[in-house]
């Protein structure tokens, strides 16, 4: 019966913490459109004197706490953070088919995955994030990071980072000479010897 009582009482104890230790953003999400749709971003300044921007592109899942996270912790650093979101306003995936069909809606159009990137970025600086930015993503943001570099679209780019992302390189596409550097977080299975 001790047992229990004390089970019970931790339950009790971690109903009552778990809410303090929620991630509470710090920053506001952002109403914006492109080409007349309505997408939400998230945007947090660094302060009056940051060290530049960061555009984060959210993974499959699309923008949630895990990329607000992110930016807020960009912002304690100093940086602007904007993330964009590519998949329209109201528009999270929860099973992994309608995961798969919004990625690969932009895979398959990568015109549109480029112009709703470049969209956001012009609304971050819109939102008054720094000029110089380093655009990065997580996993298929990973993939959208690579391919705005690949474009050469989008001005004052300081880096891209891609975590885990897509490496895949269309065949129609190269690497300019000019293309600000690029971080790349990937794990390789190296098989043993």
């Amino acid at each position: 019966m001790k047992k229990i009582l004390l089970s019970g009482s931790t339950l009790t104890l971690l109903a009552i913490a778990l809410p303090a230790l929620a991630f509470s953003p710090a920053g506001e999400d952002i109403s914006y459109s492109v080409n007349g749709e309505d997408f939400q971003g998230y945007f947090i300044t660094g302060g009056n004197n940051a060290k530049g921007s960061v555009l984060i592109v959210h993974d499959w899942d699309g923008l949630d706490d895990y990329e607000r996270k992110r930016a807020d912790m960009l912002a304690e650093q100093g940086y602007d953070a904007f993330a964009v979101d590519l998949y329209g306003a109201g528009n999270r995936p929860q099973a992994v088919d309608d995961k798969r069909a919004a990625t690969n809606r932009l895979y398959q159009d990568r015109e549109r995955m480029r112009a709703l990137t470049l969209g956001g970025l012009a609304q971050a600086r819109e939102q008054g994030a720094a000029e110089q930015t380093v655009i990065m993503g997580y996993c298929f943001g990973g993939a959208v990071a690579l391919e705005i570099a690949l474009s050469g679209e989008a001005d004052n780019i300081a880096a891209y980072t891609s975590f885990h992302g897509g490496l895949t390189t269309p065949e129609s596409q190269a690497y300019s000479s000019e293309t600000a550097p690029i971080f790349i977080a990937s794990v390789v299975n190296i098989p043993a010897a």
